[in-house]
C-alpha cells in the first residue's frame, strides 16, 4: 500500500507545482507541505478534503486504500447559465476576453 506522503508528492510533481505552489493553494506553509511528503506529519479532514478536491482525486485513492490512480476523477463538463441580456457587443468581447484570461492561468 502507497503512503499518504509519496501519493501527495506524485500528485504534486506530475502538476509541475513546487512546495510552495502547492502550500499556496491550500493555505498552509511550505514547511507543512515539506511535513506532509516526509510522512512527519498528516493532513486534518477538511485539509485532506481540499488536497483531493484540488488534485480531483477520490480520497481512497489518496490515502493509499486503492492501489491505482482509477481514482482520479473523469473532467466534467458542467454548463451554466451566463445572463448577457442588456450588454453591448464590446462588454459581451470584454466578458469573452476575461473567460479566455482565466483559462489562460489555468494552463501555466
Amino acid at each position: 500500500m502507497t503512503e499518504f506522503s509519496d501519493i501527495l508528492k506524485t500528485l504534486r510533481k506530475e502538476r509541475g507545482w513546487s512546495q510552495p505552489d502547492l502550500a499556496q493553494r491550500l493555505g498552509v506553509s511550505k514547511s507543512t507541505i515539506s511535513m506532509y511528503e516526509q510522512g512527519r506529519r498528516e493532513p486534518d479532514l477538511d485539509t485532506c478534503r481540499k488536497i483531493a478536491d484540488i488534485f480531483q482525486v477520490d480520497m481512497d485513492y489518496l490515502l493509499g486504500r486503492e492501489e491505482t490512480s482509477s481514482g482520479h476523477f473523469s473532467p466534467v463538463t458542467i454548463a451554466a447559465h451566463l445572463d448577457t441580456y442588456g450588454l453591448t457587443d464590446a462588454e459581451l468581447e470584454d466578458v469573452a476576453d476575461y473567460i479566455k484570461f482565466i483559462r489562460s492561468k489555468r494552463k501555466s
